[in-house]
């Protein structure tokens, strides 16, 4: 938070997103075995990511500061798992791939340019 702050004071803009799912195993390695819509490569939403995100508890973000949430585009509203639209979410445990995020970009675009003076 100090850091946000010495950047606030310097007039830098913060864009900070919250986390990706983690999983125990790769969703897309999970889909490559057993087919990308068995049931054992998905996650109950709840289990891997909070109600709430972390950053909703901190009080006196700077002014500065974005806060991006890319959950709702990452898992359904009950599930994370390998397939949203047909393509493969995650590359990994945790990182999402190359491909989906290219399909993410006109949203990442929405939520960060207003923070960088684009919009």
């Amino acid at each position: 938070m100090e850091a946000w702050r010495e950047l606030d004071a310097l007039g830098v803009p913060v864009i900070a997103v919250r986390d990706n799912p983690r999983f125990p195993t790769g969703p897309a390695q999970c889909a490559a075995k057993h087919g990308p819509d068995d049931p054992r490569c998905f996650l109950p939403r709840e289990k891997v990511y909070a109600e709430k995100p972390p950053y909703a508890s901190i009080k006196g973000i700077p002014g500065n500061v974005t806060l991006v949430d890319l959950s709702d585009y990452l898992c359904t509203a009950d599930r994370c798992g390998p397939p949203i639209g047909n393509v493969q979410v995650f590359m990994d445990f945790n990182h999402v791939s190359a491909t989906y995020m290219t399909t993410l970009a006109p949203i990442v675009e929405d939520a960060m340019a207003p923070a960088l003076g684009w919009s």
